[in-house]
């Protein structure tokens, strides 16, 4: 046998013995953990769409999420629908918990106020106001359903407000948490 073949092949052995670190990232700590039962439905943020694209200067598609900022102050709507099965593997799967993240670089100027969750037929099932924190980190924004509550789809809108037109607020995704009817 040819020594580099030789190599090669003690080379993955031991890496196999020895354990070779992954090139996937683990899950975040902070994530929160699913029952047995449960699944979970993300939109990437790059989803969200703007009530009127007139209202803004910028609202931009990137890599992470999408970058907003408004053409005049004033509070407008973005909404981002949240795929998700009503009914998998043959049981109706009912909503268990909504959320949606975002981020300003300036929490002062450019914050969510408002949150609705709609379904198919145009049904409001959801409406809360927000309380956005007092810093320019990213956060996120939730809603728990108990019980659980079913709907055909589910779709959400977020009043953003705007005190001026140069503060960017990222909108980032958007997931949903269904479990089976008990």
């Amino acid at each position: 046998m040819n020594y580099r073949l030789t190599t090669v092949l003690l080379a993955l052995a031991l890496l196999l013995v020895l354990g070779a670190g992954s090139t996937l990232a683990a899950p975040d700590a902070s994530v929160k953990t699913a029952d047995a039962g449960d699944y979970d439905f993300t939109n990437h943020g790059t989803a969200w769409v703007p009530e009127f694209r007139s209202q803004f200067t910028a609202f931009v598609p990137k890599g992470w999420g999408t970058q907003t900022k408004a053409r005049v102050v004033g509070s407008y709507w973005v909404h981002m629908p949240i795929p998700y099965p009503s009914v998998l593997a043959a049981s109706t799967m009912y909503v268990k918990y909504v959320e949606f993240c975002g981020k300003s670089n300036n929490y002062t100027k450019a914050y969510p106020v408002h949150w609705d969750m709609y379904d198919g037929s145009g049904s409001n099932f959801y409406s809360s106001n927000i309380t956005w924190a007092s810093d320019n980190a990213y956060h996120c924004i939730g809603a728990t359903f108990t019980p659980g509550v079913w709907r055909q789809d589910l779709g959400i809108s977020v009043l953003m407000t705007y005190q001026d037109t140069t503060t960017i607020f990222t909108l980032y995704k958007a997931w949903v948490r269904v479990n089976p009817a008990p």
